[in-house]
């Protein structure tokens, strides 16, 4: 009995410990608001969802398996939050991994090393109604836009060194028979100490058709900055994407710059962004101008209004979403004002 009664005992404390030593949370962003969207024909007023940031819900978890080793993961889908809909699975991050004093290993569908750069100067934290990661390299234009998230890749991020980090990832193809084909890999260096943030990214993919004849590769490379005065933070970014055609193809290229400001005073900021497209093709070029102006109600629910143009010349389609259709050639533009909840 005695026996009986230790062991229930030293049974109940480990899983006491086990227990106290993992977590899951849960997460989100409710973000919806009214909106008017011209993209150079017919207008529409509309209630839309992730305007000032994508609204999503998430779970995520991690477990102290002891000796500085902990195992974590993440799982997240995209909502839209006007209307209840949203795609099927986890469509925004789905992966697990290892962390310790080594850094992370993570396996599963992830954000990109561009867009973790990106995502760090972008005044607009990329999401919203002026996603620089849409924007910024003219993706309506024919060339494929910045990856944001890639599936079934592996990544690898190191620990922090006196500010300087990275990472490293690569997305395997899985296509039977030829290893190389449609992988994509990409790389992260940054660094971020004090009011200083500078980050750099590489990505280089390739796309193969069914027959196994390789079209293309897709080659892009970000570098950005930001400084904070304390009274205003200065952003800037300067992209190059190319796509070089491998079956007698013109190759094609693509140069961006943006440059942004933030503003904070009190429960207050102002955000505004220039983007300029420069592609070497003839009329495909357009210029992105967005102010926004938001008011914290706590440190979890925010109002915003948010005002974005888009030049295009005779040849770009860039606009706001595909409905209404943007039309070639026309300026386009987009007016929010609505609430976002994080909880």
């Amino acid at each position: 009995m005695k026996k009986s009664l230790l062991a229930l005992a030293i049974f109940g404390a480990f899983a006491g410990t086990a227990s106290a030593q993992s977590s899951v949370t849960i997460y989100g962003i409710v973000d919806t608001g009214i909106a008017h969207i011209d993209n150079g024909g017919d207008s529409v007023n509309q209630v839309r969802s992730g305007n000032n940031n994508s609204s999503r819900i998430g779970f995520k978890g991690v477990e102290d398996l002891g000796t500085g080793l902990k195992a974590e993961f993440v799982l997240e889908q995209g909502i839209n939050t006007d209307d209840g809909t949203g795609d099927p699975g986890f469509n925004r991050l789905s992966f697990v991994g290892l962390n310790g004093g080594f850094g992370k290993v993570r396996l599963g569908k992830q954000n990109t090393p561009i867009k973790e750069a990106l995502s760090k100067i972008d005044p607009f934290g990329t999401g919203g109604l002026v996603n620089a990661i849409t924007y910024l390299g003219g993706s309506a234009n024919g060339i494929a836009a910045i990856p944001e998230r890639n599936p079934n890749q592996i990544i690898y991020i190191t620990p922090d060194f006196s500010g300087f980090s990275g990472e490293i990832a690569y997305q395997f193809g899985e296509a039977a028979g030829d290893n190389s084909a449609n992988r994509v890999w990409g790389a992260q260096l940054g660094y971020a100490n004090g009011p200083l943030n500078v980050q750099f990214a590489y990505s280089d993919g390739n796309t193969t058709t069914a027959a196994g004849v390789d079209t293309s590769d897709l080659k892009i490379a970000l570098l950005g900055a930001t400084y904070d005065f304390g009274a205003v933070k200065l952003h800037g970014a300067y992209s190059q994407k190319k796509l070089e055609s491998n079956n007698g193809g013109a190759d094609l290229k693509v140069k961006s710059g943006l440059i942004g400001v933030t503003v904070p005073f009190g429960a207050s900021a102002i955000r505004a962004e220039y983007i300029n497209n420069n592609d070497d093709r003839d009329d495909r070029d357009n210029n992105v101008l967005a102010l926004s102006y938001t008011y914290s109600l706590s440190k979890r629910t925010t109002l915003y209004a948010t005002y974005a143009r888009v030049d295009n010349d005779d040849l770009s389609a860039q606009g706001f979403g595909t409905s209404p259709a943007v039309v070639p050639g026309e300026n386009t533009s987009g007016l929010a004002v609505g609430i976002q909840h994080n909880f």
